[in-house]
């Protein structure tokens, strides 16, 4: 079904762009980059709100 694997392969991007967000997080506050500590928090609560949707989504079309 190609539908689900690009469900996964969107739902993996979103893993992805979080866990690249957590490490751009550490490397700016130890930088002390507060100001883009708080732009990559907004791009990974975005990262968050829309992986917790595609999750809802996805157990509503199991």
């Amino acid at each position: 079904m190609p539908h689900v694997d690009s469900f996964q392969q969107h739902i993996q991007t979103l893993h992805d762009g979080i866990r690249t967000c957590d490490e751009l997080i550490q490397d700016y506050l130890m930088a002390g980059e507060m100001e883009e500590v708080e732009h990559i928090r907004v791009t990974r609560a975005r990262c968050l709100h829309e992986l917790d949707a595609l999750k809802t989504k996805q157990g509503a079309i199991e």
